[in-house]
């Protein structure tokens, strides 16, 4: 006598194919046991980058790497943290989000795509910044952002989506 489950097949015509879509929730972020694409898994962002990016979204908490030219999420915090003197200036509302969302893309378990700035973030944030380019010659645009490789579409972060955030930023001068 066997014990244990029994390793016959079952009919899954009354089982519903969707149920794993709808376990997923905010707080407890679903992570994809196997490859969503051929290059590479949704994986929690760092806590050094959440405890900075997460004030933009709660929900805000997966990425997915290789992508671009960085292959970890260490290769894109150094390139991040280079460019902490620039955040620091709060010249724009939108230079966070760029940051956060060009190192650290969103990701979800559901989609393919990863989710990056739109180009309109990126050119207002480039626009406010400008002036402390011009003011203090050890600040530069980073040479790996160009607003030109950002598209407009309905899977990027907008200026509408950056909203709240927007609401308690304090824009100083730089």
């Amino acid at each position: 006598m066997m014990s244990g489950p029994d390793p016959s097949p079952t009919s899954t015509a009354a089982t519903p194919t969707s149920t794993m879509a709808t376990t997923a929730t905010v707080t407890e972020p679903v992570v994809s046991a196997t490859p969503i694409t051929d290059i590479g898994t949704c994986e929690l962002i760092d806590s050094r980058i959440q405890r900075i990016c997460g004030v933009l979204d709660t929900t805000y908490n997966l990425t997915r790497f290789p992508h671009g030219e960085f292959h970890t999420q260490d290769e894109a915090y150094e390139k991040f943290m280079s460019n902490l003197p620039l955040i620091n200036t709060s010249c724009s509302a939108e230079i966070l989000p760029l940051m956060c969302y060009h190192y650290f893309p969103s990701c979800s378990p559901d989609q393919d795509e990863l989710k990056v700035p739109c180009k309109a973030i990126c050119r207002k944030a480039h626009n406010n910044c400008e002036p402390c380019f011009l003011n203090n010659t050890s600040l530069n645009w980073p040479d790996d952002i160009d607003c030109d490789m950002y598209l407009v579409n309905k899977n990027c972060v907008s200026l509408k989506d950056i909203v709240e955030y927007k609401d308690t930023f304090v824009s100083q001068s730089c």
